[in-house]
């Protein structure tokens, strides 16, 4: 039986996702040493059978509450075979920011594409062939409140093959020399980014050698020195940012009469007696 964990936003309507998805069949219980609930559940279609785990929400794997190094340490020592990423597709590029840090690891991801209704009634439109390229990884729509998509999902997630999922995501070139510099001392890639996001805090959170920790410590000294000017903790997120810029106006059609709303509405600003 296969392990898939849910991750996505607060409010993203990832605990409705999990109650559709797993019925009756939960448990609630505690993480271990905490008292933060912990809840799972087993899904079952024909012969696949899953068992879903409901991480508390989170914005970012950068974390700050308890709750949210539960989840974002569960992501990162890979203690599940897929990730549903619910993503709110009435608030892309916010909910894309976690999804973009997800896709460096080398988990195979589905994304949950959650409250399109509230698109269609923003009369929105998401190219979601245009974003599962952008992406690399499969997209499917659904309304989680509304039922809509469910079935989709679970016979997509039913006859899929996870273990051949590949992509390569990669940064411009003076993030990729960073990143190599920290992978080479840490063996893995996922946890370079994220010790190039997380800065020197993130090496508590790390089993290493003295030996290693202090090669980190000096190579991290040396990439913020020759990146120079810029603030080192906010290359990685201005990046990231700047790509979710990019794809959401690929994929993201305003209809018409919003966009003559809003034009009129900064004729008004701009005619008030106060201009």
């Amino acid at each position: 039986m296969i392990k898939i964990a849910l991750v996505g936003n607060p409010n993203s309507g990832k605990t409705t996702l999990f109650n559709e998805l797993t019925g009756s069949n939960q448990f609630v219980g505690n993480w271990p040493g905490v008292t933060v609930e912990k809840k799972s559940g087993k899904m079952k279609y024909q012969d696949f059978e899953a068992e879903v785990v409901d991480l508390p929400g989170i914005y970012s794997l950068s974390t700050i509450s308890l709750e949210e190094e539960i989840a974002a340490r569960f992501v990162i020592d890979k203690k599940m075979d897929l990730i549903i990423n619910i993503v709110d597709a009435s608030s892309l590029e916010r909910n894309l920011y976690l999804t973009y840090q997800l896709l460096d690891s080398d988990i195979p991801i589905v994304i949950a594409l959650n409250c399109m209704d509230i698109v269609a009634k923003k009369l929105e439109r998401i190219d979601v062939g245009v974003l599962e390229k952008e992406l690399g990884v499969p997209v499917i729509p659904i309304t989680a409140s509304k039922k809509t998509g469910i079935d989709d999902l679970v016979r997509f997630l039913s006859g899929y093959d996870y273990s051949k999922q590949k992509r390569e995501h990669r940064y411009e070139e003076i993030i990729e020399t960073s990143i190599q510099k920290f992978t080479k001392l840490l063996d893995d890639r996922f946890l370079a980014i994220r010790f190039f996001e997380d800065g020197l805090k993130a090496l508590e959170s790390l089993k290493l050698t003295s030996e290693t920790k202090a090669g980190l410590i000096e190579a991290y000294q040396q990439e913020v020195k020759r990146h120079g000017s810029i603030d080192f903790d906010m290359v990685l997120p201005n990046s990231r940012y700047e790509t979710i810029l990019k794809v959401c106006q690929k994929i993201l059609t305003k209809n018409r009469l919003d966009v003559v709303s809003s034009t009129e509405k900064i004729d008004k600003i701009m005619t008030h007696k106060w201009f």
